[in-house]
């Protein structure tokens, strides 16, 4: 059973390695007035490691949880960021409105991987192959959204 906590620790674990890079990066940055810049830059380092880690995680875990509980465990992953968002607009990131836009659409992406998920597991119970066929759609959707990154990103910004 997946736990809420190991989800919200997902998500700090994405948050810390973007917070530390951004921090890293800030103060040669700051010295030369392009701290909005590379806002942007950590928003987008932040929304491309929360998509990729919820489309490789999301479909296998859906195989083995009940929905339910996985769109609460993607909420919880969700909601680690969020003190890091409110830092990273204050610094310039965007406006209000495309940051909640671009953490709504990564969530609404997880909940149709989840009903996905979970279709897919009522379809095959009795089929062994779920639980792999879920891991490599997954794998496969990561690499995608990696790939493709550019423009789901312009989409999203």
């Amino acid at each position: 059973m997946i736990s809420i906590r190991a989800a919200f620790l997902g998500g700090l674990a994405v948050t810390a390695v973007t917070a530390t890079w951004w921090l890293a990066a800030a103060h040669p940055v700051l010295a030369t007035g392009g701290g909005p810049l590379l806002a942007h830059e950590a928003l987008v380092a932040l929304w491309v490691g929360e998509a990729m880690a919820l489309a490789f995680t999301v479909p296998r875990l859906a195989v083995l949880v009940p929905w339910h509980r996985l769109l609460i465990a993607v909420g919880a992953f969700m909601a680690a960021p969020a003190p890091l968002l409110a830092l990273l607009w204050s610094a310039g990131a965007g406006d209000a409105r495309a940051l909640a836009l671009g953490t709504g659409a990564i969530l609404a992406g997880a909940a149709l991987l989840a009903l996905a998920g979970g279709s897919l597991a009522h379809a095959g119970r009795r089929t062994p192959l779920v639980l792999p066929v879920a891991t490599i759609f997954g794998a496969i959707l990561a690499a995608l959204l990696w790939r493709g990154r550019d423009a789901w990103l312009a989409w999203l910004a």
